[in-house]
């Protein structure tokens, strides 16, 4: 019997035999596999039996399964085979001995509904990808339930027709979503790691992914069984070849410890290899030259004859472009004498072998180019203030770092300020390198980052300065030293050039600690306190920054022994922030002790100066005005006089909200017919009337309310029902408060679409009609629809109209195919595609035909 070897042309690879043939081979081989030794195992699908084949293809032996159709199958290291069948797991020995098995139909752990992948990883758990079930199974090697992920759709985790299945060495697993023309990547334990790929023909796009197959490094060949090919991925993703060799259904796949590639074609009922057409780069020796001076190297290798027994190795480079020459190919696996030149940038490179099939993309080994660090021996000028820029020059070497022209990266304090612009100027010298203003004032080492990297130290430093910090004014000028008392500063430095405080210390110059503080500005500090028991005298204020300390203030601060000013009451002690307060104040010592008012200032913690006051003795002010516009809180009352100020009052001032502010959560909508509607409180408060509930509007466009619209009480969640299929929703909601006002609206939430489809099931998506058991197609309409059931190919055609008639809602299952077209013609084996329409509700499923 001939065999059709198709279009056996390829990219990346070369077609380098097949076996087997319709009738003097196989019936529809599926899964392909390899043991340790290299022996080649395939799946005879339309025979039932597993056969056993050399690398090259010669037979060993075969055996028929228990059951029928065997589907995917894969080897481990301890000398098992597994493969699928039916519903069940079964497990032989390399001979075709039966070991044991495991696996009923169903959906619960342990049960399985149309399994299509397995895979082994190197502890002997076992894993099992299911079409109907939508997931992924994990069990121990003698069968023991794990864990199971997934479920219907396409989202992360979810699927749609999950069929190949591999796990690597570092425990990622490997899942051809098919359906959803990609491959996703989790843990063992089914956590989801990444995904790629997307429908179409392109590097990287998938037509119906169906296998996996790793090989030693990690790269994951995806074979496409309607894309009639096979393609190679990193573990992560990325696109490294394709084959199209195949032009055939690829329906299994191996990779051996050579690189060689075996795929099943249903359709030819073949096994094919491809070998890898790029030379492999191992090893390097040495490693590692510097660019100051040429290196010799010898690689370790594989291809360099490119499987014609002589050399057809072209030329031998790095990954930069660099030339190696000359070389000498001693064998196919060995290059000797390879000069890497001097001059080259220092860094990481790959080796890259060019012979007539190709060039390698990298190399396992990287050969590492050397050069000498760079020096900084002196910077002029060596120092300069952090008030404005300055431009220095610095001298050193190695900054050319061996290649004859510039390789500086970056100049840098070695605190991680950047000097820039720079020119380099030669291998020894930089100039116009800036230093740019608000670096703290300090010492620096001068880093220079070139080819050879960044020097540590600079032989010479760079000395930052800055002004010592003055104090213009105090606020007030005096205090008692019976009591504390706050004072504000102004001057100048405080921030030291560098756009944020570095004061460390505020002293009177007798020494006397103030603190706490707070550095408002470069020029304001506020919030210093002024201690009890300060002997009495006239003080400058000194502030320590990164400049330095001021020796003197302009204004002093006079310590005197004035009574101690108390706030004790205020009436009223509320005000709302809508309108202004008029409060009354009781305490003590606002004259001062002096006979008159000494009173200066009345504010709140804050800040806010209130105005308008009279203060009416020792011990009372009245007319103090609160302003409007307050933040809502509680603040104590300030008074300034002859003995200071008071830190607190005994009765603080509540400012409270006479309004409604902010606003709930954007709401979020689900559900279909009937939305539920869920928020929270979000940003609405009302300190003073509370939230007693919510306004909801729903409508079918934003803001709108043609749905719902109406008080729902001090609740959280909502339900509107009678909502319609195929219409978009939106939802706000404000709050009320106990006064009965509304608040403002929430933002609309997101639009949710309501849209039903049909849920279909097909019994027996895989299916021989030769053996006179049909496919049987079940369904269920929402609705009253004119329903059509058809069959169609992968071209889209209609091959059998299986339905054409209006039905009322509800479910049928009384619906068969038996594998012939419209004419009464047994279909070829292959993929179909049963549609079912309902007007507005479409849904459509795969299933296999083999024969």
């Amino acid at each position: 019997t001939a065999i059709i070897t198709g279009n056996i042309s390829a990219q990346s690879f070369t077609f380098k035999t097949q076996w087997g043939g319709y009738g003097v081979g196989f019936q529809g081989p599926y899964g392909v596999c390899l043991d340790s030794a290299g022996n080649v195992y395939v799946t005879d699908y339309g025979n039932s039996r597993i056969q056993k084949f050399t690398s090259s293809g010669a037979f060993i032996t075969s055996w028929f399964v228990m059951g029928s159709d065997p589907f995917d199958i894969k080897t481990d290291a301890s000398g098992k085979v597994y493969t699928l069948i039916n519903d069940w797991v079964q497990i032989y020995s390399t001979g075709g001995t039966f070991l044991s098995a495991f696996g009923t139909t169903g959906s619960g752990p342990g049960q399985f509904d149309f399994p299509m992948g397995i895979a082994v990883d190197n502890s002997g758990n076992i894993y099992v990808t299911e079409v109907n079930n939508y997931r992924v199974q994990s069990f121990t090697s003698s069968g023991t339930f794990i864990t199971a992920w997934g479920s219907h759709g396409s989202g992360n985790g979810q699927f749609s027709m999950p069929r190949g299945i591999a796990v690597s060495n570092s425990g990622k697993v490997y899942v051809a979503d098919s359906d959803n023309q990609r491959i996703q990547v989790f843990t063992t334990n089914g956590t989801f790691i990444t995904t790629w790929g997307i429908q179409g023909s392109g590097n990287g796009e998938f037509t119906d992914p169906c296998s996996l197959a790793l090989d030693t490094a990690g790269n994951v060949y995806v074979g496409e069984e309607s894309g009639r090919r096979f393609q190679k991925f990193t573990e992560d993703g990325t696109f490294l070849a394709v084959c199209n060799g195949p032009n055939n259904f690829v329906h299994g796949i191996a990779v051996d410890t050579f690189g060689n590639v075996y795929v099943t074609c249903s359709d030819l009922n073949v096994v094919q290899v491809y070998s890898p057409n790029s030379p492999v780069v191992n090893s390097i020796n040495p490693s590692s030259g510097s660019n100051l001076g040429v290196t010799t190297i010898s690689i370790a290798g594989s291809g360099f004859y490119g499987g014609f027994g002589s050399n057809s190795v072209i030329a031998v480079k790095f990954d930069n472009g660099a030339t190696l020459s000359p070389f000498t190919v001693v064998s196919d696996s060995t290059i000797s004498g390879a000069v890497v030149p001097s001059g080259i940038l220092a860094g990481t490179y790959n080796v890259l072998v060019t012979t007539t099939n190709g060039t390698n993309a990298t190399s396992a080994q990287k050969f590492t180019v050397t050069t000498t660090a760079p020096v900084v021996t002196s910077t002029t000028p060596s120092s300069g203030s952090n008030l404005g820029v300055t431009m220095i020059s610095i001298t050193g070497s190695n900054f050319y770092g061996g290649v004859g022209s510039n390789t500086v990266t970056a100049v840098k304090l070695d605190n991680g300020a950047i000097l820039s612009p720079y020119t380099v100027v030669s291998d020894s010298a930089i100039s116009g390198a800036v230093v740019p203003i608000g670096v703290p004032a300090g010492t620096y080492n001068v880093r220079v980052t070139a080819g050879g990297g960044t020097n540590a130290t600079s032989m010479q430093k760079y000395i930052v300065m800055t002004a010592a910090p003055t104090v213009s004014n105090i606020t007030p000028l005096t205090g008692s030293n019976l009591g504390q008392t706050i004072i504000s500063i102004k001057g100048s430095g405080f921030w030291g050039g560098i756009g944020s405080s570095t004061v460390s210390a505020i002293k009177f110059d007798n020494g006397t600690v103030l603190t706490p503080y707070t550095v408002v500005s470069d020029s304001s500090i506020n919030g210093i306190i002024v201690p009890t028991g300060v002997a009495v005298n006239s003080y400058s204020v000194r502030v320590t920054a990164a400049g330095g300390t001021n020796s003197t203030s302009i204004q002093k601060f006079t310590v005197n022994t004035a009574p101690v000013i108390v706030v004790s009451a205020l009436t009223p002690s509320t005000g709302i922030n809508s309108n202004s307060t008029t409060i009354a104040i009781a305490g003590s010592g606002f004259y001062g002790g002096v006979g008159s008012s000494t009173v200066t200032a009345v504010q709140l913690d804050n800040g806010i100066a209130l105005s308008s006051y009279a203060v009416m003795s020792d011990s009372a002010i009245s007319g103090v005005v609160i302003p409007s516009g307050i933040a809502a809180g509680t603040y104590n009352v300030r008074v300034s006089a002859l003995g200071g100020n008071n830190i607190t009052s005994l009765q603080r001032f509540a400012v409270i909200s006479g309004v409604l502010s902010g606003t709930p959560s954007k709401p979020v909508c689900t559900g279909s017919l009937a939305l539920t509607i869920t928020w929270t409180i979000g940003t609405s408060a009302d300190p003073a009337n509370g939230i007693t509930g919510y306004y909801l509007q729903v409508g079918t466009t934003p803001g709108g309310n043609d749905i719902y619209s109406g008080d729902v009480g001090n609740v959280f969640i909502y339900v509107v029902t009678g909502c319609k299929n195929g219409l978009t929703y939106y939802a706000r909601v404000r709050a009320k408060n106990g006064a009965g006002n509304y608040g403002n609206y929430s933002e609309n939430s997101a639009g949710i679409t309501n849209t039903i489809t049909p849920n279909v099931k097909i019994i027996g998506n895989l299916f021989n009609p030769i053996k006179g058991v049909p496919m049987n197609v079940q369904y269920t309409i929402p609705r009253d629809a004119a329903v059509t059931v058809t069959v169609h190919n992968l071209r889209g055609e209609t091959i059998r109209t299986l339905l054409r008639k209006t039905q009322t809602a509800g479910s049928y299952t009384d619906l068969f195919w038996d594998g012939k077209d419209d004419q009464g013609n047994v279909v070829p084996s292959g993929v179909y595609v049963v549609f079912v329409d309902g007007d507005s509700y479409k849904d459509k499923k795969k299933v296999v035909i083999a024969k």
